[in-house]
């Protein structure tokens, strides 16, 4: 439960804070390039969402449904990583 209050706290964190951080960082020119003009800026907001709803999703226990279809992206013609129905983060 910890994990998932501190991803929502840190997407907060990273959507307000998102021009100082990229300022820190410096531009992600793979986001700049398929994301368009300030696609480091959108990545950022992109990253502080899906952070903010593996968070909920980690507090409710439900992340297997939330990340599901995720699992046959990364691994094709498999289930996974060993097969398991859990995603142990």
């Amino acid at each position: 439960m910890f994990k998932g209050i501190l991803a929502i706290i840190a997407s907060f964190l990273l959507i307000k804070y998102r021009e100082q951080i990229v300022g820190t960082t410096g531009k992600f020119a793979w986001a700049e390039k398929y994301l368009g003009l300030g696609g480091t800026y959108r990545f950022m907001v992109i990253l502080g969402v899906f952070f903010f709803f593996w968070g909920v999703a980690y507090i409710t226990g439900t992340t297997d449904v939330f990340l599901g279809p995720l699992r046959y992206v990364l691994f094709p013609g498999g289930t996974g990583q060993g097969g398991g129905d859990e995603w142990n983060f």
